[in-house]
């Protein structure tokens, strides 16, 4: 497909009316006509391409140069005719649309969606923010090393939050010479609001996929492992490991090692009386095994609270209190003060947004926006009036467009290519453009959704951008840099059911913007 396309437009470009009539001209456009010369030159470095171009061409070969990339981009979306479909491209350098169709047209953006939701946290949080975790205490005097009273964890959005980084705060705390709590280890997770089902909170009727609770303070993703292993006699109780520890987890094991082939079951539900999540470990397992089996958290920061106090009592600081969770952050919160604080910068979360487009922590860093931005106490309603607030301030065009969630998950999103340029513009003259582009995919290169995408062309390494697909969409925006250095805003929206047939032709058209060039030079 490269060779035809790069063929193509050399053929539109140098036609013999393009050169002067005399015979050197002549005999000069014959050999620029060579394909493979014409090939090799489209993929040299910049440097290398200028020394190769001929002094006689003309500063009207430029406009040449770009209908004939306009004509091959109208003639790869006309083999898509029937699809409902958006594209544009925008000339950074020269400060102009190059290509347009169905310029305003909503369509589902699917995880496009995630350049929205990434945008709006980087411009109202800032580059630098720290998403943190906050420990809490209501004695002011810790001499003693005891401290007589509470301690409150709070969860400000961090969705990396680990096991690991729980033992962390537990080691903080005893490093400050605490060696006991008199009173209870309480969780705040109220900066969210109590809707943490992606589906329920943006109204779709469909799952699309299932994820974990979207809560300010959870841990592991909010996902808990129940290992389960046999030994070799017959009989034997199977052993039980939920990882993450907490105190909030409660295990139920009836699981023996019996001459079968068959697999135990694990039953997760929420154990009202005990006020824990009990997991019930059931039935039979061959001997000698170990299974895993992943369940979601059911009352994260519940968990949390519980795997903090466990970690306080491993590292020696008694702890004589319970586990609970604050019902009312206003009213529970009197006279604690801040005794430590674990932190990460935004980055860690937009990178794996972009570049892996992952779905859970777009929908934390969505709620997280709204619950900063405080435009209603329903979080997601209030990312939603923010990111349109945030939009405007840009001048941004959100005409007809809608946003139900941070992912794209929802099929109900509605975004144009106008729009998603004008994000992808407004980023670039940001002062948050390095930490914005260097989040995004690039194409050819390990480790993000475009690496298996236009290798060995000149997109690979130059294109950055971010994915979008639904089983019925597909979508591609981002920035490339053509021959000539020339820096190119693009986006593709493509709604129906040929969805890989539509990341073909995003394909084609990242590599000819990345090979594209003005033959306009002159000695």
């Amino acid at each position: 497909m490269k060779k035809i396309l790069f063929v193509v437009i050399a053929l539109l470009l140098f036609g013999n009316n393009v050169f002067s009539n005399n015979k050197e001209a002549k005999e000069k456009n014959s050999e620029a006509l060579d394909p493979s010369i014409v090939e090799e030159t489209l993929i040299l470095s910049d440097e290398t391409y200028v020394s190769q171009l001929p002094y006689y061409i003309s500063p009207e070969d430029s406009t040449r140069c770009l209908n004939a990339l306009v004509k091959e981009i109208d003639r790869l979306l006309n083999k898509i005719s029937k699809t409902k479909l958006s594209v544009a491209i925008y000339s950074i350098d020269q400060d102009k649309y190059i290509y347009t169709k169905n310029f305003d047209k909503p369509l589902t953006p699917a995880s496009n969606t995630k350049l929205v939701t990434s945008f709006c946290a980087f411009d109202f949080l800032g580059p630098d923010h720290i998403v943190k975790t906050n420990i809490y205490i209501n004695d002011k005097n810790i001499d003693d090393a005891v401290v007589n009273g509470d301690v409150i964890i709070e969860g400000m959005g961090d969705a990396l939050l680990s096991i690991t980084d729980v033992e962390f705060i537990a080691d903080q705390i005893k490093s400050l010479g605490i060696n006991k709590v008199t009173g209870n280890i309480y969780a705040d997770g109220t900066f969210f609001d109590s809707l943490t089902n992606r589906k329920v909170y943006s109204g779709d009727a469909d799952e699309v996929e299932k994820l974990p609770p979207v809560v300010s303070l959870g841990m592991e993703k909010n996902t808990a492992t129940v290992v389960v292993s046999t030994g070799v006699e017959y009989g034997t109780p199977a052993s039980i490991q939920v990882i993450p520890n907490s105190e909030s987890f409660f295990i139920s094991n009836s699981a023996k090692s019996a001459n079968t082939r068959k697999k135990c079951r694990v039953i997760s539900k929420w154990n009202g009386s005990k006020n824990m999540q009990q997991f019930s470990i059931l039935g039979s397992m061959r001997a000698n095994k170990t299974y895993s089996f992943r369940h979601y958290i059911m009352q994260p920061d519940l968990a949390v609270a519980g795997a903090l106090k466990d970690r306080l009592i491993t590292g020696g600081v008694e702890v004589v209190g319970k586990v609970d969770k604050i019902r009312n952050h206003k009213n529970d919160r009197t006279d604690f003060y801040l005794l430590c604080q674990y932190g990460r910068d935004i980055q860690h979360f937009m990178n794996p947004i972009n570049q892996m487009s992952n779905n859970y922590l777009a929908e934390n860093m969505f709620k997280m926006l709204g619950a900063h931005a405080k435009l209603s106490d329903t979080t997601a309603i209030s990312s939603q009036l923010a990111e349109r607030e945030i939009l405007a301030s840009y001048e941004i065009p959100f005409e007809n467009c809608k946003l139900n969630d941070g992912s794209g998950l929802s099929r109900r999103n509605l975004l144009t290519t106008h729009t998603l340029c004008e994000v992808l513009i407004s980023a670039y003259y940001s002062d948050f453009y390095h930490e914005f582009y260097s989040s995004l995919a690039v194409a050819g290169m390990p480790g993000n959704t475009l690496r298996k995408r236009m290798k060995k062309t000149a997109a690979q390494g130059n294109l950055h951008a971010k994915t979008g697909t639904l089983k019925n969409a597909s979508a591609l925006s981002g920035f490339v840099t053509s021959v000539d250095g020339e820096r190119f805003v693009f986006s593709c929206l493509f709604n129906g059911w040929a969805v890989g047939t539509y990341k073909n032709t995003e394909n084609a058209i990242g590599e000819l913007l990345a090979s594209f060039f003005y033959y306009n030079r002159s000695n």
